[in-house]
C-alpha cells in the first residue's frame, strides 16, 4: 500500500474550504447568512436579515445528520474489522498498513461521536438548569 503525501498547498485548500465551510454553517446556525466579504446579511442591511437567502438555503436536520455519523462510524468499524479478519486468515490483498490504518480511523471516528455525545449532554444539562 502507497502513503500519498499532501502538499503544502494541498493542505491549506482543505484548510480553507474548511473554515469556508464552518462560516458557512455557524451562520446557518446563527440564523445569518455571510457574504464572501465576511459580512452577515444582518450586519450589512442594519439589523434586518435577508429572508430570501436565508429561505433559500437548504435546512439542516439534526436527526438525519446524527444518523448518518452513526452510520459512519459503523461503517469504519465493520471495515476495520473486516480488514483485520481478512488479515488474519491471510488474505494477500490486505496489508498490515491497511488494518491499522482501517482501526486507526475507526477509534478516531469513535473518539469523536464519544466528544459530542459528551458535549450533547452538557448542552442538555444546561437548558435544564435554566430558569423560566
Amino acid at each position: 500500500m502507497e502513503i500519498n503525501a499532501l502538499s503544502s498547498d494541498d493542505i491549506a485548500a482543505r484548510l480553507r474550504d474548511l473554515t469556508t465551510r464552518a462560516a458557512a454553517l455557524q451562520a446557518r446556525v446563527q440564523g445569518t447568512t455571510t457574504s464572501p466579504d465576511g459580512l452577515s446579511s444582518i450586519s450589512r442591511l442594519g439589523g434586518i436579515s435577508d429572508s430570501a437567502a436565508y429561505a433559500s438555503q437548504p435546512k439542516l436536520d439534526f436527526q438525519s445528520v446524527l444518523k448518518d455519523a452513526i452510520r459512519g462510524i459503523s461503517d469504519a468499524q465493520t471495515t476495520a474489522q473486516s480488514k483485520a479478519q481478512a488479515y488474519q486468515l491471510g488474505d494477500d490483498k490486505v496489508s498490515l498498513e491497511e488494518v491499522m490504518i482501517s482501526m486507526q480511523r475507526a477509534s478516531l471516528a469513535m473518539q469523536g461521536m464519544v466528544q459530542v455525545r459528551n458535549r450533547l449532554v452538557e448542552a442538555y444539562r444546561e437548558v435544564m438548569n435554566m430558569q423560566v
